[in-house]
């Protein structure tokens, strides 16, 4: 598919169409807003999750240490469906498709409980 010379292609319709990782889309045609977006929700999340970890000091169900609570797993799986989601209404006028991302987010957290974790 070939984009118009008037609208840059955004990393959504880049990771569509290309076989590269959306966040390197960016940084080859030397748009890096996504890759700064991403690394910066990354490293808030791990660093409030880390620090939550310390405080809330929960034990985890099989007692093999203290950070049960709240699970990186999660808290990382959300946080990538969001940046993603909102990517994807960017690109797409408006569209809340995007946000069906919190599906498999919700997975994630589902399945720590189930196992344990």
């Amino acid at each position: 598919m070939r984009h118009q010379d008037w609208r840059k292609p955004s990393i959504v319709e880049k990771g569509c169409y290309e076989p590269q990782p959306l966040a390197l889309a960016g940084v080859v045609d030397g748009d890096t807003r996504y890759l700064e977006i991403s690394t910066e929700t990354m490293a808030l999340t791990m660093a409030s999750t880390y620090a939550l970890k310390t405080v809330v000091s929960r034990e985890r169900p099989d007692g093999t240490s203290q950070d049960s609570f709240p699970s990186a797993h999660t808290s990382f799986a959300f946080a990538g469906a969001t940046v993603l989601a909102r990517e994807w209404e960017t690109a797409h006028d408006g569209s809340w498709l995007g946000y069906l991302l919190y599906l498999p987010a919700s997975y994630v957290g589902i399945s720590r409980l189930e196992g344990g974790r």
